[in-house]
């Protein structure tokens, strides 16, 4: 660029500045120059590298030394070289300092002092000691300027960046389906750090199919579909210094960087791959988007099975007898939901077989056999309700039914099953023996991911349960009215739910065996003290704490129960 400002023709100056190469100096730096003007007896301009004047908008018309012969090319010379040019002509002394930002020089800043043609000699060079003073004073001011105009731009870009964050994530909730949330992030990825960003959803059989890119991206000839396996070690190495690691991407040829972040509770139901430069900004921004966005799916899972647990509450209470219009209502409905053009849902029952619903005929072209197979239109869950009774639940389509489908089909059977089980799974076997229910509640599978973290990260995880007598149903219903009274107890990282029907589980997050048996005895004596306005007598707790030996919440809440002691809470 020097040799390109050392040939400029000086009649022919740019006339439009990018935003990028203006100079922007804060109100103060103007007030400082204008007293230098006044208190040294000089003008001061500052010209950008093009010599188009910086211009101060309350300011009036500039001194113009830029104009003058000579002038122009001795700032050329100085921004070529970037040192101080201070010279003496035309009854005029003035000096050019060169202006830096960071290293690069960005402007020069001109003072000139005119002196009369009749003056002394001697004075000249007292003209050359207030021009090289005054230069000096003032570039380290507007040098400094710049500094902190780039700090603040920093800062400001920073916080409108948090301000669109936190908006993002405030309208998660009103997008209309799971793949427009993902979509909104893919944008989110590229206007806010130009990142390259690719959307994986998970298939039926486990695999991971490409479903978002850039609009107008160059489509990978690989990487489409990412199997189950290859999946889980994307995800355990997290990040790639290089691309180039992942050939079978598509990635091939690329030095990015390369980011792979998991959205899902459970499991991963989506990938996010972010590749480009990385910084910590881009990774702990992302990083807890997914999080967030893990818990905005399972929320919206949570809906659709509350919406179908609404319209069978609406309906089976007068049908407790006589399920099939019940089901056949219900899933009329699922067929319609997912566009499918019928199914069918069947219980069975040792080795026998019952309509529950059957909507449209089935398909004839084998591919019933191949449900497991997401390039069929068949989808086909099977939902145990004893150890020998389930229902199965078919769907069939001329099209493709996808991930959409299948969570709506799942949604409809968690909602469904705890009733069929109630209504139709504890018949009686041919032996006469009546079939235990066996349903794991929703607060279990929360223990159980918190048994997942405490193995993950090493951390410490106790478990008190607390129950009224078996034979007490008026207990029972007192106990659980002290919800209330129980949770000012609890740390707010603890968590407070039912299981195994009746009990209250208290989940101590990072608690040894001692915390445990601390929290157990603070719960009874506070029971105790409130015993008597609420008629409770008795009541059974037990603790446990995570280990090798027992490290699933079924483990957990076996062995609470094992260790369970029946306190009366009457001296």
């Amino acid at each position: 660029m020097a040799d390109d400002l050392h040939n400029l023709d000086m009649g022919a100056r740019p006339t439009v500045l990018f935003m990028s190469d203006q100079l922007q100096f804060s109100p103060a730096a103007w007030a400082l120059l204008e007293i230098l003007q006044q208190q040294a007896g000089v003008t001061v301009e500052v010209v950008h590298v093009w010599l188009h004047p910086v211009r101060q908008i309350s300011s009036g018309e500039f001194a113009g030394a830029i104009d003058e012969p000579g002038v122009a090319e001795e700032v050329l010379k100085a921004i070529r070289t970037g040192e101080v040019r201070v010279e003496t002509a035309h009854a005029m002394t003035f000096g050019v300092f060169p202006l830096r930002r960071a290293r690069e020089v960005v402007g020069c800043l001109i003072v000139a002092r005119r002196t009369p043609g009749e003056n002394r000699p001697d004075d000249r060079t007292s003209d050359v000691t207030i021009v090289e003073r005054t230069g000096a004073l003032a570039r380290t001011a507007l040098e400094s300027d710049l500094v902190l105009n780039a700090r603040v731009n920093e800062s400001q870009a920073l916080t409108r960046r948090l301000h669109g964050i936190l908006r993002f994530l405030g309208q998660l909730g009103s997008y209309d389906s799971d793949r427009d949330v993902m979509h909104a992030v893919l944008q989110a990825a590229t206007v806010w750090f130009d990142l390259d960003c690719r959307i994986y959803e998970r298939q039926v059989d486990g695999s991971f199919l490409l479903t978002g890119t850039l609009p107008g991206a160059e489509q990978p000839a690989t990487g489409a579909r990412i199997d189950a396996e290859r999946a889980e070690q994307l995800l355990a190495a997290r990040r790639y210094p290089s691309a180039g690691d992942l050939d079978d991407l598509g990635l091939t040829g690329r030095r990015d960087e390369v980011l792979l972040l998991p959205v899902g509770i459970r499991r991963p139901e989506w990938i996010i791959l972010l590749a480009g430069a990385l910084d910590q900004n881009a990774e702990l921004t992302f990083s807890a988007i997914a999080r967030v966005l893990g818990g905005e799916l399972q929320a919206r899972d949570r809906a659709r099975i509350e919406r179908w647990q609404e319209r069978l509450d609406a309906t089976a209470h007068d049908a407790q007898r006589a399920p099939e219009p019940v089901v056949q209502g219900l899933f009329e409905a699922l067929v319609a939901e997912v566009g499918a053009d019928g199914g069918r849902v069947t219980l069975r029952k040792s080795g026998a077989e019952r309509a529950l619903a059957a909507i449209g005929s089935a398909p004839t072209n084998g591919s019933a056999a191949r449900s497991g197979d997401q390039n069929t239109g068949v989808l086909a869950n099977t939902f145990p309700l004893s150890r020998l009774t389930e229902v199965r639940m078919e769907l069939w389509s001329s099209n493709v039914l996808g991930r959409s489908a299948t969570m709506a089909a799942q949604a409809w059977g968690r909602a469904v099953r705890p009733w069929l089980a109630e209504t139709v799974a504890g018949v009686a076997d041919a032996s006469g023996r009546t079939e235990p229910i066996v349903d794991v509640s929703a607060f279990e599978r929360r223990i159980q991911e918190e048994v997942e973290r405490a193995k993950r990260f090493h951390l410490g995880l106790g478990l008190v349960l607390i129950g009224a007598s078996p034979r007490d149903e008026e207990e029972r219903e007192r106990l659980h009215a002290l919800v209330d009274v129980i949770r000012p107890e609890l740390r707010a990282s603890d968590l407070l739910g039912r299981v195994r029907g009746d009990r209250m589980a208290v989940v101590l997050v990072h608690a040894a065996a001692e915390g445990a048996e601390s929290v157990a005895l603070r719960l009874r004596e506070r029971l105790t003290a409130l015993s008597e306005h609420v008629a409770l007598t008795t009541v059974q707790m037990g603790n446990a704490v995570f280990s090798a030996e027992c490290a699933s919440a079924d483990a957990l809440i076996s062995q609470a129960l094992r260790h369970a002691q029946e306190w009366s809470l009457r001296n």
